[in-house]
């Protein structure tokens, strides 16, 4: 049997031999006994500072009152409010910036391929 923490690359994988002949005849509670040598839990690292900041904010309120304190709907701290605001602007200013540049672009072509030929006849500003 092979045995790895996670699917990430870093975490090693462990070979495991069982006979059939002594895991045949085993115990369900020998086996769970077994797997608590053997495996250990890997410990949670937390929510991402969007999710947490977007469960407290979004679904709190509609959240039954018994499931707020509940550690997916509490109050963020002042680092991670401050974290996703910052990373919030930050987003919004780049995709300014790339709607500007994207039609700034657009605009030039447009006025070479509609205002180019204007002047070269000399009947600019003719109705």
């Amino acid at each position: 049997m092979t045995l790895r923490e996670s699917n990430l690359v870093e975490h090693q994988e462990w070979i495991v031999k069982l006979r059939k002949k002594s895991w045949k005849y085993a115990s369900r509670t020998e086996l769970i006994e077994y797997a608590e040598q053997v495996l250990t839990p890997i410990p949670c690292v937390g929510l991402n500072p969007y999710k947490m900041v977007e469960m407290y904010k979004n679904y709190r309120p509609v959240v039954p009152l018994e499931y707020h304190a509940d550690v997916l709907y509490e109050n963020p701290s002042p680092e991670v409010w401050s974290k996703v605001k910052v990373e919030k602007t930050d987003r919004s200013e780049f995709r300014a910036n790339l709607k500007a540049k994207k039609y700034a672009g657009k605009e030039r072509v447009e006025s070479a391929a509609f205002d180019g030929d204007a002047g070269k006849d000399g009947n600019e500003g003719v109705a």
